[in-house]
């Protein structure tokens, strides 16, 4: 069998090594714990941006729409397009009546050629 003094040696050795495990487990816990909150941030501003994302396509031509044209004519020519994109998503999103399939939505990849 071994000495006494060795299997006390074994013994500290032994202490000494649950002890250094179990403080890297803490740590690798706190790490983990710091980096579930990043990520549960960057996840909210995912989800930001995607819903930002649905109103860009309306807000973009009302915004560069607002420039001031001079006449009447003028006024009603630039803003009927902006009018009639907005009438079109408005409806595409509600699904009713006169609604334009997915698969024929201009996209701005496709020119239609």
């Amino acid at each position: 069998m071994y000495p006494a003094r060795e299997l006390a040696d074994l013994a500290r050795r032994k202490a000494f090594l649950r002890t250094q495990i179990e403080l890297r487990r803490e740590s690798c816990a706190d790490a983990a714990r710091r980096l579930g909150a990043v990520l549960d941030q960057v996840d909210r501003w995912r989800q930001r941006l995607r819903n930002l994302g649905a109103i860009l396509p309306l807000a973009a031509p009302i915004l560069f729409a607002a420039r001031r044209p001079r006449s009447a004519l003028g006024r009603l020519l630039q803003w009927a397009p902006v009018a009639l994109r907005c009438y079109r998503r408005l409806r595409s999103a509600a699904g009713g009546p006169g609604a334009v399939p997915p698969a024929a939505r201009f996209t701005y990849g496709d020119r239609g050629g």
